[in-house]
């Protein structure tokens, strides 16, 4: 913020006094337009203004319903500008400001999709000895670090073109969850994980509707492992065996989470720094142990969950370790995998359609129709009319709610190609 001073001086015997008068630098404002790539549209987002030499943050401001910002005055320097606008890739760019005003325009990308990352990371602290149902000490008690899990997650995301919103389990709204794309819950290498039943059990609805979710932390496993319903339900897997189980291995390379877009091999690093690291599990027999370990080749470091029969999507990613302590390559990698696996629509070649009455009213329309699970939802025009398209051969209960009336559902069963009508409530 001020010019450079430079003067030499000699230094006499005894005390001296050399007092420096700094003129402050010239300084000049960033202003600009953001605005939406594809239909040009103005944005409304925040500019953050961070000094290129020490990263520190030095002003921010926003932009207007015209898409239009101005930051406060800046000293002559080059700053490091990073500009964001919901549902948008967010932009980082070096500008030099050295005139009394900068101009800059913005175009942000459209996101790939929108995603909600619960913050489930630990500070720093310690973990104690963990023992088994006998006693027996299983690891020693560490000194743990603040986690850097959701920190990584998130810089990944970004990178990768999508949305992200970061949450704690006591701020997150659960019904808000079906506004997202996807639902990313992350506990790094907390050894204290998802401490909140409420929040467990939202998690087993969202699931149970069709949410699609990607969980991580190296704890979460040994935690809930003999939860019932979370365990089958949300993590597929209710055994654990170890902690400390060598490197990521690979256990099914044509699962699209191990080879699409990116081929993931095997002899993937992951620093051990405590048993809130690494968790070995075994998946059940509903889900697919698609990454392994090298010390347990028979449980799972990678468990992925797919309702139905279409490989190139699914619904759950299970990492059973810290994302933070797994190699910084492997680990963008096999992010980028599972999101997009999460995040492929999928389409059957079968239907369910009907009719829902409201008993005593002329208006049947509004009525929330579901086919559980996975399969999707509609809502009843004025004549109670529904249909539910894209389904897969299979199981589902139809179930019909609107506030204020009571809620119906029926089992179906349908087969390839199936186009079941009349299916009424």
């Amino acid at each position: 913020g001020y010019l450079h001073f430079e003067q030499a001086m000699f230094l006499n015997y005894g005390p001296n006094t050399f007092d420096v008068a700094m003129v402050a630098a010239p300084s000049g404002v960033l202003t600009g337009l953001i605005t939406d790539s594809v239909t040009a549209e103005p944005l409304q987002g925040i500019v953050r203004v961070y000094r290129s030499d020490n990263s520190a943050l030095y002003t921010e401001t926003t932009s207007d319903a015209s898409g239009v910002f101005t930051t406060s005055a800046l000293p002559y320097f080059t700053y490091n500008v990073v500009v964001r606008a919901s549902h948008h890739v967010p932009v980082t760019i070096a500008i030099e400001i050295n005139e009394p005003v900068v101009e800059k325009d913005f175009v942000l990308d459209p996101t790939n999709g929108d995603i909600l990352v619960i913050d489930d990371n630990a500070k720093a602290g310690f973990a104690a000895d963990k023992f088994d149902e006998k006693g027996q000490l299983i690891s020693a008690g560490y000194a743990t670090e603040e986690d850097k899990a959701v920190t990584n997650l998130v810089n990944d995301l970004e990178f990768l073109g999508y949305g992200v919103t970061v949450q704690t389990m006591g701020t997150t709204v659960p019904a808000d969850w079906s506004l997202y794309d996807l639902l990313l819950v992350s506990s790094g290498a907390n050894v204290t994980t998802l401490d909140d039943a409420a929040f467990r059990t939202a998690m087993i609805n969202y699931v149970t509707a069709g949410g699609h979710l990607l969980l991580e932390g190296g704890e979460v496993g040994y935690d809930h492992y003999s939860t019932g319903a979370f365990a089958s339900t949300v993590m597929h897997t209710n055994d654990w065996n170890s902690d400390q189980s060598g490197t990521l291995e690979v256990a099914a390379p044509t699962h699209y989470v191990m080879s699409v877009p990116n081929v993931i091999g095997g002899g993937n690093a992951i620093t051990y720094s405590g048993y809130g690291d690494q968790d070995a599990m075994t998946p059940l027999a509903d889900a697919v142990m698609v990454g392994t370990w090298s010390t347990y080749p028979t449980d799972a470091s990678v468990i992925c969950y797919d309702p139905n029969p279409a490989p190139a999507g699914g619904q759950i990613v299970f990492f059973t370790f810290n994302y933070a302590a797994l190699e910084a390559g492997c680990a963008a990698n096999l992010l980028e995998n599972a999101v997009q696996w999460l995040l492929t629509p999928e389409f059957g070649g079968c239907s369910v359609s009907g009719r829902v009455d409201l008993a005593g009213s002329s208006d049947d329309s509004g009525v929330l129709v579901e086919a559980i699970p996975n399969g999707g939802s509609t809502y009843t025009d004025a004549a109670g009319n529904y249909s539910l398209p894209g389904l897969y051969a299979g199981n589902y209960t139809i179930r019909a709610s609107k506030a204020a009336w009571s809620i119906a559902s029926t089992p179906v069963t349908l087969a390839e190609g199936q186009q079941l009508a009349g299916v009424n409530l």
